[in-house]
């Protein structure tokens, strides 16, 4: 006895197609469904094309697992590696520059403390779509996690096209916007290396966009810096002072002082501001501002 045919809409999701084609027996059917689009037949089909449409959606899906990042939609770190890769090979041919901008927002973790983890994820949605408007459509944006994205911009011919857009990324990510029914402004820290002018190797030129991104940190963040060999040294000293802060807790290395709050008109001691210090063994007294940035970019202060 022929079996009815089964009506399918065209965009059922691919576990609910599985799941039809495994309780109706679709597997031996020849003609038995009926494709629909939005109500409308749109043709016929048999279980096998089904099996096959399957499969070919969820190798589409796992690729973009893969290779993007499901809150933004914009490439990963695997797939920002290889489009790197592949930018440099071409600049090598053609003999033009790559480069590279690591992308920082400033106190986002405030943000994120402050509002709430949806406001903070609505935020970067914004930025990297305020990004994208920066580039053209050859260049790449791709999300590393967290606040950190990078920029790849291919087939430069020199360092100033590149500043152009490192200046326009700074000033369109501090335009004032709505989020979460309030007016909000926010700022970006940006480092900047160019292939092959600052290194061929591709982990290496990742380094020093990065020490150009933190040595803006330490200068007071919202705008850009490019690399430079003097950066080199800020980066090394920062690891060092990293793996230090996680043992000074621990180590009993903080103290407190505490700075008088005079009300001038009454000549009178009103308060006090307790102020974090931090002696180390062998550095001595570390200015905070060297490492209270640290600590906050690493999360050791809540």
């Amino acid at each position: 006895m022929d079996k009815e045919p089964i009506i399918i809409d065209i965009n059922t999701c691919i576990d609910d197609l599985a799941q039809i084609i495994i309780e109706s027996g679709m597997r031996h059917m020849v003609n038995g469904v009926i494709i629909v689009e939005n109500g409308l037949y749109s043709g016929m089909a048999t279980g096998h094309a089904l099996l096959e449409e399957i499969a070919q959606r969820k190798q589409r899906d796992l690729f973009q697992l893969a290779h993007y990042d499901q809150l933004t939609g914009v490439p990963n770190r695997l797939l920002f590696k290889d489009r790197l890769q592949q930018a440099c090979l071409s600049a090598k041919r053609t003999k033009k520059l790559v480069a590279l901008i690591f992308v920082d927002l400033d106190r986002f973790k405030f943000i994120n403390d402050t509002m709430g983890h949806s406001a903070g994820d609505q935020l970067l949605i914004v930025i990297s779509d305020r990004l994208q408007q920066c580039m053209r459509e050859s260049d790449t944006l791709a999300r590393l996690g967290g606040d950190e994205f990078v920029v790849v911009l291919q087939n430069l011919e020199s360092i100033v096209d590149a500043e152009k857009v490192a200046e326009l990324i700074v000033a369109k990510i501090r335009e004032p916007m709505q989020l979460c029914n309030r007016n909000l402004s926010i700022s970006a820290s940006l480092g900047l290396a160019i292939y092959p002018l600052h290194d061929e190797n591709l982990d290496g030129l990742i380094q020093k966009a990065d020490a150009a991104m933190y040595e803006v940190k330490q200068q007071g963040r919202n705008t850009y810096q490019i690399y430079c060999d003097t950066l080199t040294f800020g980066m090394i000293e920062k690891n060092k002072l990293e793996s230090r802060l996680n043992t000074a807790l621990e180590n009993d290395q903080f103290f407190l002082v505490y700075q008088p709050q005079v009300d001038v008109t009454k000549n009178k001691m009103v308060g006090v501001e307790a102020l974090l210090r931090w002696n180390h063994p062998e550095l001595g007294l570390v200015p905070p501002i060297k490492f209270i940035p640290i600590a906050e970019d690493t999360g050791l202060i809540h």
